[in-house]
């Protein structure tokens, strides 16, 4: 006996497609939710987000979603920390990204006026300063419907 497929999860699936968009068209790690305790540097880190319903519907959710997510860009410097931000922007901005049984529509990014970020806490282990600006961009999805694929 087939064991019923998992439920859909919007929020988990909106970020490893983002993730795969940034591994496929940047050369640096992508990190989800964390990083791992011997980074290299330059790096993104990936924070995924509850995802919400896009539109109600009268009769309830049609299983639209959205995910507000951020990429962080990491690195020693500060042109890296901003070359890394246009990397990260080019690489999802205008996107669409491939989820199985979902109609995925562009990625939007926001465009932002922060500045890089030193925390003076974060060090590597060899005392370098680590610079950090963070990318917030969007991700909305449909479900695919008929053919046995309601949803």
């Amino acid at each position: 006996m087939s064991q019923p497929s998992p439920p859909f999860e919007a929020s988990i699936a909106h970020r490893q497609a983002a993730a795969v968009l940034l591994r496929e068209r940047t050369v640096w790690p992508v990190h989800e939710d964390g990083v791992p305790d011997s980074p290299t540097y330059p790096h993104f880190v990936l924070w995924g987000a509850p995802d919400n319903a896009f539109e109600e519907r009268m009769r309830g959710s049609g299983g639209e979603a959205v995910t507000i997510m951020q990429v962080t860009v990491v690195a020693l410097t500060v042109d890296d920390v901003l070359g890394g931000y246009s990397r990260a922007r080019r690489a999802l901005h205008r996107r669409r990204p491939s989820i199985p049984g979902r109609r995925c529509g562009d990625i939007t990014a926001e465009d932002t006026t922060v500045r890089p970020v030193v925390n003076p806490a974060d060090r590597t282990p060899d005392g370098r300063q680590i610079y950090t600006l963070p990318l917030i961009f969007t991700v909305h999805t449909n479900p695919i419907r008929g053919d046995n694929n309601d949803g």
